[in-house]
């Protein structure tokens, strides 16, 4: 997922590490992940994964409403 996933948000001045929001698929099902990387230690971190509010995003997942 984190290779294949589709960038939606790239907070590049986010601290202590730039992150982004990635969009992709497990099962069918939509999923953000929110992933930090520390270029300095090429280290790369899970911030946090979670299945996007229909509510909250658009159809494709990819903007907020």
């Amino acid at each position: 997922m984190i290779e294949n996933g589709e960038i939606i948000a790239d907070y590049k001045d986010d601290k202590p590490y730039p992150s982004m929001i990635l969009l992709g698929y497990s099962a069918g099902r939509p999923l953000h992940v929110v992933f930090a990387y520390n270029a300095a230690e090429q280290t790369g971190y899970i911030v946090t994964a979670y299945s996007p509010d229909q509510n909250l995003w658009t159809d494709d997942y990819k903007r907020r409403k």
